[in-house]
């Protein structure tokens, strides 16, 4: 495994990399593989984590935080999960970030691959789309496309419907 550096535990390793960057291994029981990075400028990151799928894994998960000096995130993904992969397509702000991987069984072999992603247009936090009160919007995620955000603005407290529809939702 290359790594620019790594600190490891019982329960979790961390690894800190330049991005773009990838990784393989073999999951210790169902620990987390934590990757920290750094964006410069604005940058749309693609990620996907794998677990091999010859193995009798059962998938694995991924998350995505965005680093502050207070050690809380407000700024956070979920990896959109199938088989034997976990995908991210986000639009990101320069700072400090943490992705963290985990397998559904342990002892799994994995790999995790960034690179720079391309965007449509809301693909996070920094895009997402406003939504008006009593208007409609429609949205269609193209192949590869893991997910679109939204978001509306309360300038008193009220109580609000959110009506989607679709086969397969995540609200946030």
């Amino acid at each position: 495994r290359s790594s620019a550096g790594s600190a490891a535990s019982e329960d979790i390793s961390i690894h800190n990399f330049d991005f773009p960057f990838s990784d393989e291994g073999t999951f210790t029981k169902k620990s987390k593989e934590v990757y920290r990075f750094s964006l410069k400028a604005a940058t749309v990151v693609d990620v996907v984590a794998s677990v091999n799928a010859n193995s009798t894994s059962q998938g694995i998960s991924c998350t995505l935080f965005r680093l502050n000096s207070s050690g809380l995130s407000y700024e956070y993904y979920f990896g959109f999960e199938s088989s034997n992969e976990c995908r991210l397509n986000v639009s990101l702000g320069s700072g400090d970030y943490q992705l963290e991987a985990w397998p559904k069984m342990s002892g799994a072999s994995f790999s995790v691959f960034t690179k720079e992603g391309v965007s449509n247009g809301n693909d996070g936090f920094r895009e997402a789309k406003a939504l008006q009160k009593g208007a409609s919007k429609v949205g269609i995620l193209n192949v590869g496309d893991t997910g679109d955000w939204y978001k509306f603005t309360l300038t008193q407290e009220t109580t609000m419907t959110l009506n989607i529809s679709s086969g397969d939702i995540r609200c946030l």
